[in-house]
């Protein structure tokens, strides 16, 4: 469990993203006793990797644009690969042990402390001030439609295809056409 077994934060993060790391960097910066409650990190970006997915990130290094990484537009982009590992590589360890690989069920706020409740009942953290940092659900059929796609290849050749999505997910779908 994070910091040494204790539950009472003066912030909680619920959620291990792309969004959140900016404000982890930042709670960890200024020394303010946080704590991180997440089911993965990075999710739908692990999912990939997990599944040997890579395809360039074409809007991805637009969204470096207001982050904190520094960019520039050399080509090639970031590959999925390569983003994945450049985020987990924002994980040191004083930030992995701020963070609880838990499920949360649901979250409870009694007026003045916010309670974060993980699937078994048991109270995984209780904050002053609570941010919620899940992302959007991605497609939920990506690695069938991924599938789809490759059984399709072969006559595919100058057929039109209606991509219904944005950002990577298109991204991925187009390079595998």
């Amino acid at each position: 469990m994070a910091q040494s077994g204790s539950t009472e934060f003066e912030v909680c993060v619920v959620g291990l993203g792309v969004s959140s790391v900016p404000l982890i960097k930042e709670l960890e910066r200024t020394g303010i006793r946080y704590c991180v409650v997440s089911s993965t990190a990075f999710g739908v970006w692990k999912k990939l990797h997990d599944a040997g997915e890579n395809f360039d990130l074409v809007t991805t290094i637009e969204s470096t644009n207001y982050s904190w990484w520094s960019y520039d537009y050399d080509f090639p982009f970031y590959t999925a690969k390569d983003y994945y590992a450049k985020l987990q590589a924002e994980l040191d360890d004083s930030i992995l042990s701020k963070v609880m690989f838990k499920d949360v069920a649901y979250i409870q706020h009694d007026g003045t402390r916010y309670s974060v409740i993980g699937k078994d009942n048991e109270v995984l953290a209780a904050s002053k001030k609570l941010v919620h940092s899940i992302g959007f659900s991605p497609d939920q059929n990506i690695f069938s439609n991924l599938a789809k796609i490759e059984s399709a290849k072969q006559s595919v050749r100058g057929k039109h295809f209606l991509v219904s999505g944005f950002s990577d997910t298109t991204n991925l779908y187009i390079s595998r056409l």
